[in-house]
C-alpha cells in the first residue's frame, strides 16, 4: 500500500511506501537519535528511492534538515572513488546515510565515505544491498532491546571462554578464546561512529576453532560478482582445524569452487577471522542476504580479515568471506545460550 504524503512542503510530492514509515522512524529516532535542527545527508540510488522517501519524511517530521542525493543521477556507477561532490557536502552534517545496491567494486569508495563522515564527527548508517524484507525484519524489535541483549552477551563472555556450536545440519565446532582478544559490537551511535543496517551482532576473533561448521543460510562477501543467495540444500561444510579451513564441500560445485578460490587467493584467507553471535531477535528466518542472516540469532563465521583494531587479533588478511547458518545450538562455558536459533537466556 502506498500513501501520498502532503505534510512535507520541501519535498516533491510523490507516493510514499506506507509500510516503510515505521522502520524509517525506528532508524531515524532510535538509531540516529536525529533531533530538531540537525542535518541529515541522505544518499540513495534507484532501487532504494522508497527507503529515501520514508527516511526523509520521518526526518522532516523530527524538525531536521535533509539533503537528499540521488546517487545514480549524479555519478556513474560503480564508483571507483567516492565522488568529491558527496564528500564536499559533509561539513556541518550531523548524520549521514548511504542506501545503495551492493556493488562489489565500490567497497573502496564506500570506505572513503565512512572515513570522511566519521572524521567529520557525523553519525553514519550504511545500508548496502538491503531489501525491503530485511529492513522490516531488522526494525521489528525496539533497538534498545537488541542493545541490552548485546550488552548482556558481552558481559557473559570471559577471556578464556569456550563456545560449542552444534546443529541438525551437521555443525559440531569447539571454539576457544584468549585474553588478548576482544568482543565488539555495532551498538548505539555516537558522533564519529558508524554502523551497518541490518544490525545486531557481537563479534570477535577466536583463538582456536576445531571441528565442522555447516552454513545453510548464506555465503557472501568475497565471491566477486557471484551471488549464492539462500543456500537451502546447497549448504556448505567447512572442516576446520586449529582455526584454519582444511576442506570445503557443497553440492553446488560452482559455489565450492568460488570458496576454494577465495581460500587460495590471499594470505590467511583460510583462517577464521571472526565469529559472529547474531542477536537481532527480529530475524526469524534466513533471507539469503549476508547482512540480514549474520545478525540472525546463532553463531556465524567469517574467513579472512579479523578487524584487528577492534578484535585485538595479532594478524591480518585482506578480504572477507562470511558464512551464516540457521537453527543452531550454542553453549558458552557449558551453559546453553541458544537452542535451535532462539535465545534461551537473557530474554
Amino acid at each position: 500500500m502506498r500513501l501520498r504524503q502532503e505534510s512535507n512542503p520541501e519535498r516533491e510530492k510523490r507516493p510514499v511506501d506506507f509500510g516503510l514509515l515505521a522502520p524509517a522512524r525506528r532508524i531515524i529516532e532510535e538509531l540516529f537519535g536525529l533531533g530538531a535542527g540537525e542535518r541529515l545527508l541522505l544518499a540513495c540510488d534507484e532501487p532504494h528511492e522508497d527507503f529515501g522517501d520514508a527516511f526523509e519524511e520521518i526526518a522532516w517530521q523530527r524538525g531536521a534538515t535533509v539533503e537528499r542525493v540521488h546517487a545514480d543521477q549524479i555519478w556513474g556507477r560503480p564508483w571507483r572513488r567516492c565522488p568529491r561532490d558527496l564528500l564536499d557536502r559533509l561539513p556541518g552534517v550531523h548524520c549521514t546515510l548511504l542506501a545503495l545496491r551492493g556493488e562489489e567494486r565500490e567497497q573502496d569508495a564506500r570506505a572513503d565515505f565512512v572515513s570522511a563522515a566519521t572524521a567529520a564527527a557525523a553519525r553514519h548508517i550504511q545500508m548496502i544491498g538491503v531489501s525491503r524484507q530485511a529492513l522490516l525484519a531488522t526494525t521489528s524489535v525496539p533497538c534498545i532491546r537488541i542493545f541490552k541483549l548485546l550488552e548482556t552477551l558481552g558481559a557473559r563472555m570471559k577471556p578464556t571462554s569456550r563456545i560449542v556450536v552444534r546443529s541438525d545440519a551437521g555443525t559440531d565446532l569447539a571454539i576457544e578464546m584468549a585474553p588478548h582478544l576482544r568482543w565488539y559490537t555495532n551498538g548505539m551511535l555516537l558522533p564519529g561512529q558508524w554502523i551497518t543496517v541490518p544490525y545486531g551482532a557481537l563479534r570477535t576473533t577466536p583463538h582456536l576453532a576445531t571441528g565442522t561448521y555447516v552454513a545453510d543460510a548464506t555465503v557472501s562477501g568475497g565471491l566477486g560478482e557471484y551471488r549464492a543467495g539462500l543456500l537451502g540444500l546447497n549448504r556448505v561444510r567447512l572442516t576446520i582445524d586449529h582455526g584454519r579451513v582444511r576442506s570445503v564441500d557443497s553440492r553446488d560445485e560452482r559455489l565450492q569452487h568460488q570458496i576454494q578460490r577465495f581460500l587460495a587467493g590471499g594470505s590467511n584467507h583460510d583462517r577464521i577471522g571472526a565469529i559472529i553471535l547474531g542477536a537481532n531477535v527480529g530475524h526469524i528466518a534466513p533471507l539469503g542476504e549476508q547482512l540480514h542472516d549474520e545478525n540472525m540469532p546463532g553463531l556465524h563465521l567469517a574467513l579472512g580479515n579479523p578487524t584487528p583494531a577492534k578484535s585485538g587479533a595479532p594478524w591480518m588478511a585482506h578480504g572477507q568471506l562470511v558464512f551464516a547458518s540457521q537453527t543452531c545450538d550454542v553453549d558458552v562455558d557449558g551453559h546453553p545460550i541458544i537452542r535451535r536459533g532462539r535465545y534461551v537466556e537473557f530474554l
